[in-house]
């Protein structure tokens, strides 16, 4: 009974047991379902169900997986991560954790999180490094880093992947990541070698083009723009249809829209568009094309590229873009009405969709000024009143907007006046705190409250002395004082207090005077004193009446003269003085109408705008017997003007005419005239003082100018001159403590931006890099994306990317300097900066050592801007680049086009170098008729010198030493102690060595250097002779003749000549120590030596010659990474030599081995001789038939005729013979 009741309860556990195994596996099933068909949702809440419900399953991870997998399908990248996270954590020994591994990684990277991603990609690597996806892993890793900026990361990790994986399919992909790298590190030699190994292997792919792209941008870092430009057209043109193509495409045209080079643009995209229709990039390679059209003024065309985008393109940020280009595309087509239509559809996207506040801001003033072109200004106040309500609206400028549109166009001043009231109280501190009050004062006068206006100049010029309007303020303020009627009511109740007061008692004739006296002095009505002037003319006078009432018409028409001057009336004013004229000279002898001709003669001079004019009138005759009766005080007011025009007309180099001016200024600087007069002068005195180069005494009265006068508009200008010499005299810390106390003093005006500029790019020179980078982030270059520049280019500020390049130049590095100016020539049209750029380009790479790019950039500026004032410097240099690089056929090229462009110095330079080229192209016929041309032109001894010692250089190279010794010595006769005498001596030298005259070769090279004390000369005499030792084996004189050469001081050619012999010899004698030391310092002087890479080679030999195996073998395994095919192979070689000197026989072999199967063949014999060497391992090892077998394959490829067969095939039958004999023994 009880065994029963047992096996019934076992039985009813076993069913159970069994019974939720099945609901376990239709539960997985049903997830299963769901995923098939499509219900991606519903699967993953199944999936991680079904792992939370059975979280021991064996399927509970992959549960986990398709869960994870299913959210990613519907791009729900949080939940997904999520679940591949929980599988990581849960199930650590999983077979599904490399691939949750590389997926989450591939989440965070399409996420931006790249240096998540990458850390997440390497553990992949180290947690499960059998995995097959491991591979992939490293190189998405080495993508990641360089993503995230971790440059030194990103290489590491493909070098580890090189290393790891040498035959993997995804070797390139590495490649194309080192190349990246080096072409961010500003070495394109290196990139383009990496690039080079990607094509070489023949890749048909995606990966080809991208290599092909960049290979492109890196021969525009290069200096190569034309080899760049046919590269992207061959690209373009070829058959192949790869995603990658279509960024190509994009990249080089809009390099070429970037250049203005708008047509060659647009036939570039219709080609590529004719023959890949269905690109990714295809929209915005029309979009490029409608504005390649806008800007060739072919409007029509470009608006229907941008209609053909429309039907396309449906994202909010892309739409605004597009309607932005469309309105003021059809503006420039004329076509208001539809223009304004799209810039209002721009402003209806709401602000939550717009990318870029400030693209609505600017279309919001352009809506406003277009309304008000088209005449309804109504409108454009509504639009400005609702773009004011907006959130995060731009309030000060639209304000502004709104203002001007009031005041200028809808007339309604009293509105335009509170609006600026409002300006100036919101932002009291604003940039357009001086505009809101000038404003203010401009409508009361356009209003005709002239009280109020001259009141409110009046604050303009106390509150902003540096501002932008100061001179007009002030004339307006002048001539609101002087020239303009009082009101009409103030007038009615002065005249009427006048009448009762001041007329009572007098005479008819004697009331009309006064009241004629009180219109002109009182009520500035000059015009309507003269009109009762006139009356009171026709009745009779006294004599005292008589001569008041013409010194009283002289009064009025000289201000009314004055009226007109300021109303560019020259007519007018000139009939006024005219008047005013025959007035005085009717009374010669009266005091009052004396003082008038003064005042008079005065006026005349001031209304002389042009410097030249003014100092031609003053110097006549009649103004300087005029000038000789003036009272004191208009004296040195007219003592100053003369100052300010010699200083005008001297422009800063006729030291004759400052040095007069400076006289005339010295005596108005003390304290006997007026304060302003004396600001006025002084810093007149300064600029006297400046030009004529005595900065301490300039700075002496800009001091005392600013400490007596602090308010005067002239100050902002002192503390700027003072700033400015500050700096030219070597005190920049001074000069960037007043340029910042110019931008605290005058924030409104355009010095306070004038001082920010100088200020940042002094703490760039002083290294001050964190607070220049603050200074540089108050400004910003462009006030709009740069794709929409071509149609807002008032908001590019040029001299603010100018400056964003040269500061980084200023900072020191060149590299970065060159990456600066390579950006700004992408965003810049402005032609004269652009070939600047292109100059201090080629300077800056010249200072690199990379040559050739220095050459690549004087001949872009010569092929874009051939008309400007930089193009015969570059010229010139490109020819002596040239000339250097021994391509003398190419420099003479360039030096009979600088003979037909220089001046005349220039141009006799051109001469003398092209008959050189002639000469050394071997032309001697034509090189010889061009020197007796030279020389019957020019008496230039040098460059005959040089001529002859170019055709000796000739004879000896065809053996006729009778005809180059007379050469020599006739150079060496006729220019004594010269250069060319040196070369002539040299060139004995080196001739006797020829003709084995020993004795007179080391006579002439030990006599040289005490005979010439140019360092150059010394170092080649000093190496020739090292040479001569060398040659005779006699390697203690060669040291001490190299050291010779090597310790001279300015001659860094021959310092470099004088290092390699040394090496050679060092090397033959085995004294590897000072080998490395000189070559160490070597390659630390000249990094960019065309012998870098072999010298690097060397000095890995060096360190194994030492027996450091270690150290040698780590040295060149680094190495290996940055060196082309060829020399690859060597250094591996060299890697397994120095295993196979270590002892280490079987790491040897490997090494060996790696050289032919891993490494291109090369035009040495390298593989082969590893293979030989591999043998000669294993045979030391003893194993013979392994050895056997390599030599035989040698055999097999050479062939026994060759003579590493011939060898291997002797060590076959070596082999063979002792086999033999072993058998026998056996």
């Amino acid at each position: 009974m009880n065994k029963a009741l047992c096996i019934l309860l076992l039985s009813g556990s076993l069913l159970f047991g069994q019974a939720g195994l099945i609901q376990e596996e239709q539960d997985f099933r049903f997830a299963e379902q769901l995923s098939t068909k499509g219900m991606q949702d519903l699967a993953g809440l199944q999936y991680v169900k079904y792992a939370e419900t059975y979280p021991s399953s064996p399927r509970a991870p992959e549960a986990l997986f398709r869960a994870a997998e299913s959210y990613r399908l519907l791009k729900d990248t949080a939940q997904s991560a999520s679940l591949y996270q929980q599988l990581l954590l849960k199930y650590p020994q999983s077979v599904f954790v490399d691939k949750a591994l590389f997926n989450r990684a591939a989440i965070l990277m399409a996420n931006g999180e790249y240096l998540e991603a990458a850390l997440s990609f390497e553990r992949l690597r180290l947690f499960t490094p059998k995995s097959e996806w491991a591979p992939l892993a490293m190189i998405r890793a080495a993508q990641a880093f360089l993503a995230a900026g971790e440059i030194q990361r990103a290489l590491d990790s493909a070098h580890l992947f090189l290393e790891s994986y040498p035959t993997s399919p995804l070797r390139s992909e590495a490649r194309y990541i080192l190349a990246q790298v080096r072409s961010r590190q500003q070495q394109p030699l290196q990139a383009m070698q990496e690039l080079d190994r990607i094509l070489g292997d023949r890749v048909q792919d995606s990966l080809a083009v991208k290599a092909q792209l960049l290979a492109g941008q890196t021969l525009y870092q290069m200096g190569s723009y034309q080899r760049a430009d046919s590269l992207f057209r061959m690209l373009l043109n070829s058959p192949v249809t790869f995603d990658s193509l279509g960024s190509a495409a994009l990249y080089f045209s809009r390099l070429l829209h970037y250049r203005n080079d708008f047509a060659l643009s647009n036939q570039t995209i219709k080609a590529f568009l004719t023959r890949h229709p269905a690109v990714t990039e295809k929209e915005r390679l029309l979009c490029l094309q409608g504005d390649n059209f806008y800007g060739l003024g072919d409007y029509a065309a470009a608006l229907e590229c941008y209609a053909s985008l429309a039907k396309t393109q449906s994202q909010p940020h892309d739409l605004v873009r597009l309607w932005l280009r469309q309105a003021f595309t059809l503006k420039k087509a004329n076509r208001d009405a539809e223009a304004l239509k799209k810039l209002q559809d721009v402003l209806a996207v709401p602000d939550t969709l717009l990318r870029d506040r400030s693209i609505r801001s600017l279309a919001v003033q352009e809506s406003a000024r277009w309304l008000c072109a088209l005449g309804r200004p109504a409108e454009a106040l509504q639009l400005l009143r609702r773009a004011l309500t907006q959130p995060e609206a731009d309030r000060e400028e639209l304000l502004f907007t709104l203002a001007s549109v009031q005041k200028d166009h809808l007339k309604d001043y009293a509105s335009a006046a509170e609006t600026y009231v409002t300006l100036g109280t919101l932002f009291p501190n604003g940039r357009r705190q001086d505009d809101a009050l000038w404003g203010q004062a401009q409508c009361r006068e356009l209003q005709g409250r002239y009280d109020e206006a001259r009141q409110l100049y009046a604050r303009y010029l106390a509150a902003f002395p540096a501002g932008d309007q100061i001179e007009e303020a002030q004339s307006r303020e002048h001539y609101l004082q002087n020239f303009l009627p009082m009101d009409a009511a103030n007038l009615q109740v002065h005249l009427q207090r006048y009448i009762a007061q001041e007329l009572t008692g007098l005479s008819p004739e004697q009331r009309a005077l006064a009241w004629a006296e009180k219109l002109s002095e009182a009520f500035h009505d000059h015009a309507q004193a003269l009109t009762v002037i006139r009356q009171l003319s026709h009745s009779p006078l006294s004599a005292e009446i008589r001569d008041r009432v013409l010194a009283l018409a002289g009064h009025c028409h000289l201000a009314l003269a004055e009226k007109a001057f300021y109303d560019s009336l020259p007519a007018i004013q000139q009939a006024h003085q005219d008047s005013c004229r025959q007035i005085v000279r009717a009374l010669p002898g009266d005091p009052r109408l004396r003082k008038l001709g003064e005042r008079l003669f005065m006026q005349q001079i001031f209304s002389f705008r042009d410097a030249g004019q003014r100092l031609e009138f003053m110097n006549t005759a009649q103004s300087r017997e005029a000038m000789n009766t003036l009272s004191d005080s208009s004296r040195k007011e007219l003592g100053l003007a003369l100052a300010e025009s010699y200083y005008a007309a001297a422009k800063g180099n006729d030291v004759a005419l400052l040095r007069n001016g400076l006289s005339l200024c010295r005596p108005l600087s003390d304290a006997a005239v007026t304060l302003s007069m004396r600001t006025r002068a002084r810093l007149l005195q300064a600029r006297f003082y400046r030009s004529l180069n005595r900065p301490d005494s300039a700075a002496v009265a800009l001091r005392q100018l600013v400490m007596e006068n602090p308010g005067h508009p002239l100050a902002a200008q002192a503390w700027w001159r003072l700033a400015e010499l500050r700096q030219e005299s070597g005190k920049p810390e001074e000069a960037i403590s007043l340029y910042q106390d110019i931008q605290a003093m005058y924030p409104y005006s355009e010095w306070a931006d004038k001082a920010q500029r100088a200020r940042c790019r002094l703490l760039f020179q002083q290294g001050r890099f964190q607070e220049a980078g603050d200074c540089l982030e108050k400004s910003e270059a462009f006030r709009v994306p740069q794709d929409l520049a071509l149609f807002f280019p008032q908001q590019v500020d040029d001299d603010q990317l100018w400056f964003y390049a040269t500061a980084q130049e200023s900072a020191g590095d060149p590299i970065t300097a060159i990456t600066a100016y390579q950006s700004y020539l992408l965003k810049s049209s402005n032609a004269g900066r652009c070939a600047m750029a292109l100059m201090r380009l080629a300077d800056l790479s010249a200072q690199l050592g990379y040559d050739q790019a220095s050459m690549g950039h004087y001949q872009e500026l010569l092929t874009h801007y051939p008309q400007d004032s930089l193009a015969v410097a570059a010229r010139r240099a490109l020819a002596d680049g040239l000339f250097s690089r021994h391509d003398y056929a190419g420099a003479k090229t360039h030096y009979v086009k600088l003979k037909a462009e220089a001046g005349p110095e220039v141009r006799r330079y051109a001469e003398s170098r092209e008959i050189i080229c002639e000469f050394r192209m071997k032309n001697s016929a034509v090189a010889k008729r061009l020197a007796e041309a030279f020389k019957k032109q020019y008496a230039d001894r040098q460059s005959e010198s040089q001529f002859l010692l170019e055709e000796a250089e000739l004879a000896m190279a065809a053996k006729d030493f009778k005809s180059a010794e007379a050469l020599y010595r006739d150079v060496a006769g006729k220019v004594k102690e010269s250069a060319e005498a040196s070369r002539a001596e040299l060139g004995l030298a080196r001739m006797y060595i020829l003709l084995n005259k020993n004795d007179e070769a080391l006579r002439l090279l030990t006599t040289i250097p005490d005979r010439y004390k140019d360092p150059k000369v010394s170092g080649t005499a000093f190496v020739t002779l090292g040479e001569f030792y060398y040659a005779n084996q006699q390697f203690e004189n060669c040291i001490t003749a190299g050291r010779k050469a090597y310790e001279l001081v300015g001659a860094p050619e021959e310092k470099a000549q004088a290092m390699q012999l040394l090496i050679r010899v060092y090397d033959d004698v085995h004294m590897w120590d000072r080998g490395i030391s000189l070559l160490r310092e070597y390659l630390q002087t000249y990094p960019q030596a065309e012998d870098v890479i072999t010298r690097k080679v060397q000095l890995g030999i060096f360190l194994m010659n030492l027996k450091e195996y270690d150290r040698a073998i780590a040295y060149l395994k680094e190495l290996k990474w940055l060196v082309d095919a060829e020399t690859e192979a060597e250094i591996q070689y060299w890697i397994a030599k120095s295993y196979n000197e270590r002892g280490s026989a079987s790491e040897a072999i490997m090494e060996y081995l790696k050289v032919k199967y891993l490494c291109k063949p090369t035009k040495l014999p390298w593989g082969t001789t590893a293979l030989y060497e591999a043998g000669q391992a294993y045979y030391k090892l003893g194993e013979l038939e392994k050895a056997r077998s390599l030599y035989q394959s040698i055999v097999r490829e050479l062939g026994s005729g060759d003579q590493f067969g011939r060898v291997a095939a002797e060590r076959v039958n070596e082999i063979d013979q002792e086999l033999a004999k072993t058998e026998k023994r056996s």
